[in-house]
């Protein structure tokens, strides 16, 4: 969760909102972001509904911002991401 955390927080100046289920080694998490406000919480059954991992960000204008998301995810998350 920290990762997730200190991604959230990479993205706080660009993010109204990030939202999702990311899946860990040993479980799901629920992750609510709105500016500096982070909530990680666990998500017990998200297996029997969710393949992967899944976040929307929601952004404050619409600028481009893949290749700093992608560089972000990178570097704190430890792995490549599909945007789409």
């Amino acid at each position: 969760p920290e990762t997730m955390r200190g991604f959230c927080t990479a993205l706080s100046s660009i993010a109204l909102r990030i939202k999702g289920f990311v899946k860990y080694e040993d479980s799901w998490k629920h992750v609510d972001c709105v500016g500096a406000q982070i909530q990680i919480k666990p998500c017990p059954h998200s297996e029997a509904i969710l393949e992967k991992s899944r976040l929307v960000i929601i952004t404050r204008d619409d600028g481009d911002y893949s290749k700093m998301i992608s560089k972000q995810f990178e570097a704190l998350c430890g792995g490549p991401v599909c945007l789409s």
